[in-house]
């Protein structure tokens, strides 16, 4: 048994009516009340006011106000199509690094698409969404230009690719929105391209690149190619952005000792850095140490082919078959 808030029809007195009766009496005039019909008559704003109220909310970007009253008008209307969708763009543009809400944007869209978004609010809604997605990837590829590191880059990647998910639905809604194909292909490609960053002591030498895998760059380089076709299908002359990766950070010490950056073992070295160490505060810390001291010893190496070959035998050829062990291991998990 529940209590629904509702009001005498006689008296017009506030009453809890429990919802398992079929007739009760009102407390005030003591007349007999339908249940049924009475329930229907709520205390407050009705699901469609609260949706308007939400909807003015959002567009004075009160956001969480608008999420607040979105949620209220659902807590009346479960399949209120544009509650779920005020209620996502609310909760998607409060998005913070330390509260980052797209996750909660898509699933209310979802919802909304799933209960039926009318055909004639589909492209509004799709470019509504892509958006706030957007912005969302760009406050988090923002902080990371702010702020490049080994650790900012892991949740920058979940964080992206949470906001891939939401540009998918908007194409979803919405399969021929140019706006909505074309915010994909950028977010996408951005990603692909990495990120470079120099060390604390400014030495363009010591740049580093930070990367997806290779699969993962491949997986998106295809959607990306999808995209631009169908783009191409509405606009013959329109021109991709770039997802050339930036020039990969070097392992100085490995390159100086096998003679270039695209020797097979240096290629080794750098999957492991980019698929185990940056992954640990260890690993991170390790790398930092790297390429902060071994540029130095990678010039001398170039110098001196004594000193060269005892330090690939001693130090690279070991790391190179650690290295080779532990990717093993990690692709057989």
């Amino acid at each position: 048994m529940a209590f629904v808030p509702a009001k005498c029809p006689q008296c017009n007195g506030d009453l809890q009516i429990p919802d398992d009766r079929e007739i009760v009496n009102c407390m005030y005039c003591s007349s007999a009340i339908v249940v049924k019909e009475v329930i229907k008559v709520r205390v407050g704003p009705s699901a469609a006011e609260l949706v308007d109220l939400a909807r003015h909310a959002l567009e004075s970007q009160n956001n969480a106000e608008a999420t607040q009253l979105a949620s209220r008008a659902l807590e009346q209307d479960s399949n209120n199509v544009e509650a779920w969708m005020i209620k996502g763009l609310g909760a998607g543009w409060s998005s913070k690094l330390i509260d980052f809400r797209l996750p909660e944007c898509t699933n209310c869209f979802k919802r909304a698409f799933e209960i039926g978004i009318p055909d004639k609010d589909k492209e509004l809604a799709a470019i509504q969404l892509s958006k706030v997605t957007l912005a969302g990837f760009n406050l988090s590829n923002n902080h990371l230009i702010q702020f490049p590191s080994y650790d900012s880059w892991p949740p920058h990647v979940n964080r992206a690719f949470q906001a891939l998910e939401g540009m998918e639905l908007a194409h979803k809604i919405c399969p021929d929105s140019v706006e909505v194909m074309k915010g994909l292909v950028s977010l996408a490609s951005q990603l692909v391209k990495g990120h470079t960053f120099v060390d604390w002591q400014g030495t363009n030498e010591w740049s580093s690149n930070l990367e997806l895998q290779p699969e993962a760059i491949n997986k998106l380089k295809t959607r990306i190619k999808f995209f631009e076709d169908k783009i191409r299908g509405h606009e013959p002359n329109y021109q991709p952005p770039s997802t050339e990766s930036k020039a990969s950070g070097g392992c100085f010490i490995a390159t100086a000792c096998f003679g270039g950056e695209n020797h097979p073992k240096v290629l080794l070295l750098r999957r492991y850095r980019d698929e185990v160490l940056i992954y640990s505060t260890f690993g991170r810390a390790f790398v930092a140490y790297y390429y902060r001291y071994s540029p130095p010893i990678a010039s001398r190496l170039r110098h001196s082919k004594q000193f060269c070959n005892l330090i690939r035998f001693v130090v690279v050829e070991p790391a190179v078959k650690l290295a080779k062990i532990v990717l093993s291991i990690k692709s057989a998990v």
